[in-house]
């Protein structure tokens, strides 16, 4: 496809300016809202590694009706890093997942999907920093060890929210889990970053 001076200009038009803590002015999608936090224990000049999407209700949209009051008590759990959004956003790809994998019970991956990422809301702001001040494709040494203890935390998280939801027998939980850690583990490409996982 060849650009002509119009629709690069056109196309240019569809970013805006966004200041960063460091006054240090970027480029982004005009259609995108992002904030950065008011306050962090982190230095200002690393503040944006801690810019997010605010939640919006029009995001639960995504998220399917039979699910919906689940996703409402699991969102505080989810403000860390953008989750909110990020999960919301990926909920249509469950079916996705379902005509891949006939045999998963829709129930499970779609609970799942709504856990995999809580465990961000236990991780601190340093911690957040390390898991994204990468460059290229695989995060360093330095930036799996937080993303290794969200995926730790998030597994107890899921399984200790489902166990006080009542009705879930061991096997189920025990699914759940898995399944929860299957999408961690799909996310990063499938790279295992936790040796001890059995």
């Amino acid at each position: 496809m060849v650009r002509t001076p119009e629709s690069l200009a056109q196309s240019f038009d569809q970013f805006v300016d966004f200041i960063l803590p460091t006054k240090e002015i970027v480029k982004i999608p005009a259609d995108i809202k992002l904030k950065i936090p008011s306050q962090s224990s982190l230095e200002q000049k690393e503040w944006h590694y801690l810019t997010y999407i605010p939640w919006e209700d029009k995001y639960l949209n995504y998220v399917p009706k039979d699910y919906q009051d689940f996703f409402n008590q699991v969102l505080p759990h989810l403000h860390s890093r953008t989750t909110d959004v990020h999960t919301a956003r990926c909920m249509p790809f469950v079916k996705e997942l379902i005509q891949t994998y006939p045999s998963a019970d829709q129930r499970v991956v779609n609970i799942a999907f709504i856990l995999h990422d809580i465990g961000w809301s236990k991780i601190s702001d340093e911690e957040i920093c390390k898991s994204l001040c990468y460059k290229g494709p695989m995060p360093t040494s330095s930036a799996r060890g937080p993303k290794e203890k969200h995926e730790i935390i998030g597994k107890k998280m899921a399984y200790q929210s489902e166990k006080k939801r009542g009705g879930t027998t061991k096997k189920s939980l025990f699914r759940l889990t898995n399944t929860v850690t299957m999408i961690i583990f799909d996310s990063y490409g499938g790279k295992n970053f936790n040796s001890k996982r059995n």
